[in-house]
């Protein structure tokens, strides 16, 4: 029953953590730490921390949960039992009632009204009106990315050093419109992947309502836009990421390696400093999966050339000497 659990809180065999929370905490915590110059609060740091990851663990429970008949057209389908259906609203409930109980007694007035707000969303996006099967799906899903960020400002952000985070907020609204469009692009991207599936499941999400084309359309415009916030980021907050942003932009572009990773060299560069703490040290081990999953990607590239380059001099070879043999045996045939 755990395995099953932890998989439909999407933990196993590849966790969210990978995926959504170097956008929607680190980075954010990253960018108020480098603006305000002082370390940030450790207690406050791991409980909004634990309140994000409750609320990302019940988000994709409650979707298993809704999506269950849906999703055995899907590759990688898995039966969940009756049983694990019980257990699983009984966990959902669980993770709901602690990550508002907790929000409550953690958070300012407004910080709590904003976290209710994004809690309901991500349940009606599985449930009661289904956003998920509706025009605002993808708008929705890619709350995933940029909405905790809003979180993160007013929990840490607004408290202290008020003169500091003036400056501070260009970046970070910056960064929270470049996590928008990535969402955006992600959801979209996901609804062209499961377009066969979800058309046989009788689901009508955003790509089914709109088409492929149209999706299709959507997500490059979406990817151009995130490309662009990408560079104005790296601009507003020094001259060497202003350059590397543009170096992999260069790359998403080409094809040669993601874009998305320009962030694994954020990550450290905007947490390592004479300033940095406890705290920040934490957000940076927090990174490592996110980083190693960069790392391996660029050494299956390289690996990847590696073998296309040995196969293009093999076949140069090959060509050379075919031509070789063809300039001998006319000169025999002459002779």
């Amino acid at each position: 029953m755990v395995p099953i659990m932890l998989r439909m809180m999407r933990l196993y065999p590849r966790s969210w953590w990978v995926k959504y929370a170097t956008y929607s905490i680190i980075i954010p915590s990253a960018l108020i730490f480098q603006q305000a110059g002082e370390g940030l609060a450790l207690r406050k740091t791991l409980v909004l921390t634990a309140i994000l990851s409750m609320g990302y663990c019940n988000t994709f429970l409650l979707n298993s949960l809704a999506d269950r008949k849906g999703d055995e057209h899907k590759p990688g389908w898995y039966a969940i039992s009756r049983k694990n259906v019980i257990w699983g609203k009984l966990l959902a409930s669980s993770l709901l009632i602690t990550s508002i109980t907790w929000a409550f007694m953690a958070f300012e007035t407004s910080t709590f009204t904003v976290f209710l707000a994004l809690q309901l969303s991500s349940i009606l996006y599985s449930l009661g009106p289904r956003f998920k099967e509706t025009p605002l799906g993808p708008l929705v899903g890619s709350m995933f990315y940029w909405a905790p960020v809003i979180l993160v400002y007013l929990h840490l952000g607004h408290v202290g050093w008020p003169t500091r985070l003036a400056d501070a907020r260009s970046s970070l609204w910056l960064f929270l419109l470049c996590t928008f469009f990535l969402g955006l692009e992600k959801e979209l991207s996901h609804n062209l992947y499961d377009f066969i599936p979800d058309g046989k499941a009788g689901l009508r999400t955003f790509g089914q309502r709109a088409g492929m084309d149209v999706t299709r359309g959507l997500v490059r415009i979406s990817k151009g836009f995130f490309l662009i916030l990408v560079i104005i980021l790296g601009y507003s907050l020094s001259y060497p990421l202003f350059a590397l942003a543009l170096l992999f932009v260069a790359f998403g572009i080409s094809g040669l390696y993601r874009a998305k990773y320009y962030f694994v060299l954020l990550a450290p560069w905007l947490l390592i400093s004479k300033a940095s703490g406890i705290t920040e040290m934490i957000l940076l081990l927090g990174a490592v999966p996110f980083i190693s999953r960069a790392v391996a990607h660029l050494l299956l590239r390289l690996r990847s050339g590696f073998h296309r380059i040995k196969g293009c001099y093999a076949k140069l070879n090959e060509t050379l000497h075919d031509k070789h043999r063809k300039a001998v045996f006319s000169i025999l045939e002459r002779t």
